[in-house]
């Protein structure tokens, strides 16, 4: 049986080669290579296949190039990228979109993005994506300033908030009428063995563990019940279009020896 796949897309910096690393339960950069700055790391699509945070089912993880890359290449990845998604990746579970959480609007790129992907593939496709935000830091401070900074609202209410600001956004304009399920990731979590997860999170430790299982939890039920997208219908959907054109040549070339005997 074939692994699950995830495809994570995002802008340069957002963290997917960091949430590519989480979900497969690894805390070096043996698999993904995670940068430190706006420079783009993942310059080439890659895959590995593990298990799922380390120990669960086997998943092949895609990353990608980051959009708004800093060698200013992002219609080049883009390209390349729908083009091995196409003939190689093939068939795609989830799409996680990766966006940095501490950003207050949502980036034009990914924006710009996801549009050119949904004229690729059709609307489809959209049913395979969920949101991921990342930098959301599930430490006792993080979670002070984001009460601070909105008004001093419940945890809850914040990511609701910002799901449902990121999706009427998305919506429009995307089109669809549906909601992307959205997740909170501080990969910090997964990154950190037990001296640092004490030293960052203190008597907190246990409940961030839990906070990332379940969020994570969340990933895996969204993309094993999702319908399996077939990357590889774009080019079934040329070939049947450049196949129709030809038909429809034929038939005129037809029409027209025919008058031209009359």
């Amino acid at each position: 049986m074939a692994p699950l796949t995830i495809c994570l897309l995002g802008t340069t910096g957002a963290g997917k080669s960091c949430t590519a690393n989480t979900v497969l339960g690894c805390r070096s950069n043996d698999l993904f290579v995670v940068g430190n700055g706006s420079a783009s790391v993942t310059q080439n699509t890659s895959s590995v296949t593990g298990c799922w945070c380390g120990k669960g089912g086997e998943v092949r993880v895609v990353d990608t190039p980051g959009f708004l890359d800093s060698g200013g290449k992002d219609d080049e990845h883009i390209r390349n990228m729908a083009q091995l998604l196409m003939t190689e990746v093939q068939r795609v579970n989830l799409f996680l979109v990766v966006l940095n959480g501490q950003e207050p609007r949502l980036n034009s790129a990914v924006v710009l993005a996801l549009e050119h992907l949904r004229s690729l593939f059709g609307h489809a496709f959209l049913q395979n994506v969920m949101v991921c935000f990342t930098r959301w830091g599930y430490d006792r401070v993080s979670r002070l300033h984001r009460k601070k900074a909105n008004d001093k609202k419940a945890e809850d209410v914040i990511r609701g908030e910002k799901a449902a600001e990121l999706n009427s956004t998305l919506r429009v304009a995307l089109g669809h009428e549906f909601d992307f399920p959205c997740v909170f990731l501080d990969n910090a979590v997964n990154m950190s063995d037990e001296d640092e997860l004490e030293i960052l999170f203190g008597d907190d430790a246990g409940d961030a563990l839990k906070e990332l299982v379940e969020q994570l939890q969340r990933v895996w039920d969204y993309m094993v019940a999702a319908p399996v997208f077939d990357c590889q219908v774009v080019q079934v959907l040329r070939a049947e279009r450049e196949q129709d054109v030809r038909k429809l040549l034929r038939h005129y070339l037809s029409l027209a020896s025919e008058e031209d005997g009359l």
